[in-house]
């Protein structure tokens, strides 16, 4: 904030120090209200070495008053140095010529031509900007850049107590190791602020001081004054600023019983007629009062009735009266109608100052007569279409008249209508949505009324991305431009639409069928149309669990049903025992037999291998025990022996009649209780699994 303080009082003594000497010319500008244009800007060179010349081109156009001088503005590649320079003449082509030499410490990259401002003689001005406006820049190769502000090292002052009429000297120790410091400038302040001196140091005495002797003011304010900022520049352009209070304290107090702290009164303000013709002379007198100090000078402002013309002048001397005097000659084509004294400032020696205003304070003004002043203004412009992409606009307006374009109260471009009523006017790029106005300015200087214009966006939105989309989805998502319509569909038909929030959108549908395309496209506010991103449904619904038919332990194939395409899988734990694809809704897979009592699991997977649930089934028993051995049998046998297949049961018949049954144990032994048989009778015997398999029957005679 400070630093923008600095910067405010050094551009505002700039500024009075412009007014001053343009006001002195004595030229009420005419009806001259058209600022100039930037033809053309060129630089001979786009890379130098410190310590060689560039030169920068400047070609402006000013056709009713000419342009008066350009103000540039050249800038470091770290903004940290800056150089500003006004150009009053021009070379044999026209063209105001800038050529400087580039310094030893300059900073090392790319300088740029920051700004150029171009002022005519009816002080209309116009500034153009590196970047928006042209591009002129250049490289500084430099190894040994000074980019190091200087140093503080000490303050010091040769009183803290001083009376009105005596000296004051204060010494500055700064610092620089590489550049070297160039000069310093101080402010020194008044206790109440109202008073402030600068002052820019070059030299430095015998000890490498920067020494600062002043007298005090006869009518200084009383009280404790202080050196409230110095800065330090070094030969680089490097700019470090120091503060009362915060980096030093140096201060000294007045004594000034007769200080003068009262502002001069307007006790009178004349004017020699009421009513003028163009070329004829106005005199304005102006009495101030100011009883101790005395006037120093007057500074006011003469403005024309559409306050678009206004002069300034400073005035320093009196007449025998002890009256200021304004004498000014009306232009040939001022405008016509009631010019007015619009503000009167009095500056008295010890620089206390009072502001008097028109129609306030006093009513001092004048009627121009001026029949051949043009005070019509132009038909309002006409303007085509201007889209985010153009670089020009054009249209139509009164021949000759000056085309103002501006975006808020930035001129952002100018041209001058040709004979046929047509123009073109070069401009930057603009966002879309971005309001434009366009005014027709007259050779008079009489201005029409403002034409608005909105840049239309005709830029699609871009292509709007897609999460994927499962054929169980009820909603799409993705990423689309904040406020655009997004549209999903599935060929000519809309399956759902939404507006993107943030960056993003959601859109509800219906669930679409795996392999289903969908196509996503966005459309924004001003119904610019997207490229289209085409999905397809993933499949993320698994497949029925399969139906198994019965499997025996005799069996080479396990069958069943599944979805069609569908891969079936069985297993018997962690191992897989054969696979197979279905086909028409059935499937069969090719299996070695399994032991009866195996349990088999059954699966499918889909072509997105999504697996079903498993169908486990177990191997049923189908083969028939081994045929039982017997021992001899004869009329006295009671107890039937032999061998079969552990666990099975053995049945023996004589005839239809069952005679005896038992269980063949774990070593594969039985014994049978039968009663005694008669000796020839036919006994016939089997076995029998738990699953009911049957073995075949053994015969044999009872003996």
């Amino acid at each position: 904030m400070k630093n923008q303080l600095v910067k405010h009082f050094l551009s505002v003594f700039i500024i009075i120090s412009l007014v001053c000497s343009f006001t002195n010319k004595n030229v009420l500008a005419n009806a001259d209200t058209t600022p100039p244009i930037l033809e053309k800007v060129e630089i001979n060179t786009k890379k130098v070495h410190a310590g060689e010349e560039v030169t920068v081109y400047i070609t402006p156009k000013d056709d009713i008053s000419g342009v008066q001088y350009i103000a540039l503005i050249n800038q470091s590649p770290s903004n940290t140095q800056t150089v500003g320079r006004n150009l009053w003449s021009t070379d044999e082509q026209g063209r105001y010529v800038y050529t400087f030499k580039v310094g030893e410490n300059a900073e090392a990259g790319k300088w740029k031509i920051n700004s150029i401002s171009l002022i005519d003689n009816a002080n209309n001005t116009s500034t153009f900007w590196y970047g928006t406006d042209y591009i002129i820049d250049y490289e500084v190769i430099n190894p040994s850049a000074d980019t190091t502000p200087p140093i503080l090292e000490k303050v010091e002052i040769n009183t803290k107590k001083v009376h009105a009429g005596e000296e004051v000297t204060v010494y500055i120790t700064p610092k620089d190791d590489i550049s070297g410091v160039q000069y310093i400038a101080l402010i020194n302040q008044s206790p109440s602020n109202t008073q402030t001196v600068g002052r820019n140091l070059w030299s430095t005495d015998e000890q490498g001081r920067y020494v600062y002797t002043f007298k005090v003011g006869e009518n200084a304010e009383a009280g404790k004054w202080k050196i409230n900022s110095i800065s330090l520049i070094d030969n680089a352009n490097n700019t470090s600023t120091f503060w009362y209070g915060t980096d030093y304290i140096i201060d000294y107090e007045v004594i000034n019983p007769s200080a003068d702290t009262t502002p001069p009164i307007l006790e009178k303000v004349e004017i020699n007629t009421k009513k003028v013709h163009a070329g004829e002379e106005v005199t304005v007198y102006i009495t101030p009062k100011d009883d101790i100090s005395g006037v120093q000078y007057i500074a006011l402002i003469n403005q024309s009735p559409s306050n678009t013309q206004t002069v300034g002048r400073n005035l320093w001397s009196t007449d025998e009266q002890g009256r200021y005097v304004y004498t000014f000659k009306v232009g040939e084509n001022a405008e016509a109608g009631k010019w007015k004294i619009n503000s009167i400032s009095l500056i008295d020696n010890a620089n206390n100052t009072s502001t008097f205003w028109y129609g306030t304070d006093y009513i001092i003004d004048y009627e121009v007569i001026n029949p051949s002043a043009d005070t019509i203004p132009p038909s309002q412009p006409i303007i085509n279409q201007v889209t985010e992409n153009s670089t020009s606009m054009t249209g139509t307006a009164e021949v000759g008249s000056s085309i103002t374009i501006k975006a808020g109260m930035t001129v952002i471009g100018t041209a001058t209508v040709d004979t046929e009523g047509n123009y073109t006017v070069t401009i930057p790029k603009q966002k879309a949505g971005t309001k434009l106005t366009v005014t027709a300015t007259d050779e008079a200087g009489n201005i029409s009324e403002v034409k608005e214009v909105t840049v239309k966006d005709v830029t699609a939105p871009s292509v709007p991305t897609v999460n994927t989309v499962y054929d169980n989805a009820t909603v799409i998502s993705g990423k689309a431009e904040s406020s655009a319509k997004v549209y999903a569909m599935v060929g000519s038909k809309k399956i759902g639409e939404a507006t993107a929030k943030n960056g993003a959108y959601t859109i509800k549908i219906a669930k679409q069928k795996a392999g289903t395309s969908i196509s996503v496209y966005a459309t924004d506010t001003s119904v610019n149309k997207s490229g289209s991103k085409t999905v397809k449904v993933i499949d993320k619904t698994p497949p029925s669990t399969p139906t198994v038919n019965t499997v025996y332990d005799n069996a080479t194939v396990i069958s069943g049903k599944a979805e069609s395409s569908a891969k079936v899988y069985a297993m018997v734990g962690s191992k897989k025992i054969g696979e197979a694809t279905a086909k028409n809704g059935a499937y069969t897979i090719k299996i070695a037999k399994q032991k009866a009592g195996t349990s088999i699991s059954v699966y499918a997977t889909d072509t997105s291998v999504n697996k079903s649930g498993s169908k486990t089934v177990k191997v049923i028993d189908k083969t028939p025990p081994s045929t039982p051995t017997l021992n001899k049998i004869t009329s006295k046998t009671v107890t039937v022996t032999g061998k079969g297949e552990k666990r099975v049961s053995i049945y023996i018949y004589n005839g239809s009649k069952k005679i005896g049954q038992g269980i063949v144990d774990g070593r594969g032994y039985f014994k049978v209780k039968i009663k005694a048989q008669k000796k020839g009778s036919s006994l016939k015997v089997y076995a029998q699994d738990k699953s009911g398999n049957k073995s075949k029957s053994k015969t044999v005679k009872v003996s």
